[in-house]
């Protein structure tokens, strides 16, 4: 655990203490602040997606308005550089990790002791976003869970 880290909780406890803070009312309290960053993230992951769709292909709207816009070259290009790119950030985050890491949230929890590295996690969403705003296949929702529980469980 980081200096930062370990100071951080014996202010925490300290608080606790002075204010006579049942465990129940803290652990409510942090479940709050977890849910709200989790939000911000997956909000600006969301915001990040339509700004890269905006600033790439020129228009916002979904994925088939796009398509329907872009010269019959740039609908085969497009999708294929952005996976290009999306499997260079895979190779990058499998280079970031060590090998027993995990890097899914809920086999991390179940065998990993729940720890996820921050910077593994970071890449993948990149790679995830590289791949959804040029048109592919993926969904979103695995980087917006990754992302969101990136203050629980990576290190």
């Amino acid at each position: 655990m980081s200096w930062s880290a370990s100071r951080f909780l014996v202010q925490r406890a300290r608080l606790k203490r002075l204010l006579r803070i049942p465990e129940w009312q803290s652990m409510l309290a942090w479940a709050v602040v977890a849910g709200l960053l989790g939000t911000a993230a997956t909000e600006a992951f969301r915001l990040l997606l339509q700004w890269l769709d905006l600033a790439v292909l020129g228009q916002g709207g979904g994925l088939v308005a796009l398509a329907q816009s872009l010269p019959a070259w740039a609908r085969v290009a497009v999708p294929a550089a952005g996976g290009l790119i999306a499997g260079a950030l895979l190779v990058l985050a499998r280079r970031l990790g060590k090998p027993e890491t995990k890097s899914d949230c809920m086999e991390a929890i179940v065998l990993g002791g729940g720890r996820i590295p921050a910077a593994q996690t970071m890449v993948r969403s990149a790679s995830s976003l590289a791949s959804i705003a040029s048109g592919g296949s993926i969904g979103r929702e695995g980087s917006m869970v990754q992302l969101a529980a990136i203050r629980s469980c990576c290190r």
